[in-house]
């Protein structure tokens, strides 16, 4: 080898490689702390356009622990997935087959942003009320009593809106089909 084959090498395989393996497993731990969460999971996963870039489309994450059998993980056409394009390309030349996409009805169902009113926005609420209740535990008393009232009347206010909301947006999602 010369020295200009070793560069080569050490800068197209290895460094590259070192480069691309950091870039997706890192988006395991990145993920978890920075960016919105659209879906409500059991987890604190997040999407990121700009990770998303990076990686070419393993920057949206939230959608990913969302509906994990689908091929697209970025759901919507404004949320680039360069891989997934990739694969779609490829399907075209019978290369992939069977790719997997999120039905359109599970893409409303869940969600906290996007000014969406849902489950998940109620869910959000709830788990408010409920810090708001741990916190006022210590108190002592009609006070303790009187809160723990007011936050009990405000959750049964929301779920009442939120069952509103969802049977109004499941109309939606009808109407588009």
């Amino acid at each position: 080898f010369t020295s200009a084959g070793l560069s080569t090498l050490f800068i197209g395989f290895f460094l590259s490689t070192v480069i691309l393996y950091h870039g997706t497993f890192s988006i395991n731990s990145i993920m978890h702390k920075f960016g919105n969460q659209r879906y409500e999971t059991n987890d604190e996963s997040k999407n990121s356009l700009w990770l998303a870039l990076l990686t070419l489309g393993e920057g949206w994450h939230n959608n990913h622990h969302y509906y994990e059998v689908a091929s697209k993980q970025g759901f919507f056409w404004w949320e680039i997935d360069l891989s997934y394009y990739t694969l779609k390309a490829m399907s075209w030349f019978g290369l992939v087959k069977k790719l997997r996409v999120p039905p359109e009805a599970v893409l409303y169902i869940n969600r906290i942003k996007d000014g969406i009113p849902d489950v998940g926005m109620f869910k959000d609420h709830m788990r408010r009320a409920q810090r708001v209740i741990e916190k006022t535990k210590s108190s002592t008393g009609a006070a303790y009593i009187h809160q723990k009232e007011l936050v009990g009347q405000a959750m049964d206010s929301a779920k009442q809106q939120t069952e509103d909301w969802v049977r109004m947006s499941k109309g939606v999602v009808r109407a588009k089909k």
